[in-house]
């Protein structure tokens, strides 16, 4: 997991579930341009955060006591497009911050907004950092110049999936 949050440090989420139970957060950033979800992407919006976090759920819904915890995939897509589970955590987040359900919807807003400022930001350096490793990979085997797609798996682990850089 890359969160857990005990149900002691959140309270006045507005959140049953989340002020009640401890939290298992595990980010997933899923690439709305693979090979794989671009069907599905192209028809339903949120379909790649969806399907990551269905993954997420099925990969660890047994390996924990889920009267004492929830687990939360927190599912972004690469243009930034949240999952529904991480859209209910930052609402929660930006109450609890924000002083609660009955706090100034003002500032709950002012919160939210600053909340999405930063989780941008941070899926864009790791966008980029991830594009430059896929460049330099491409580099190393000789490849460069015109795009082409590329099946997931053809190039090592941590690559994009859609090699924009292959040799034709």
């Amino acid at each position: 997991m890359d969160i857990v949050a005990y149900s002691a440090g959140l309270a006045f989420t507005g959140v049953r579930e989340f002020d009640t139970k401890h939290l298992l957060v595990d980010v997933t950033v899923a690439d709305t341009s693979a090979t794989h979800a671009l069907s599905g992407a192209a028809a339903t919006p949120g379909f790649a955060a969806e399907t990551s976090a269905a993954r997420k759920h099925n990969t660890y819904g047994d390996l924990f006591d889920s009267s004492s915890y929830t687990l939360i995939p927190f599912a972004i897509e690469s243009f930034g497009r949240l999952g529904k589970e991480a859209q209910a955590l930052l609402r929660g987040l930006a109450n609890h911050i924000a002083g609660g359900p009955g706090c100034d919807k003002v500032f709950r807003g002012r919160v939210m907004h600053n909340l999405r400022q930063r989780l941008s930001v941070a899926l864009q350096r790791q966008l980029s950092v991830r594009t430059l490793r896929h460049l330099a990979e491409c580099r190393r085997r000789g490849l460069g110049g015109t795009p082409a797609v590329v099946e997931r798996g053809d190039l090592d682990a941590g690559v994009m999936g859609v090699d924009m850089f292959r040799s034709a």
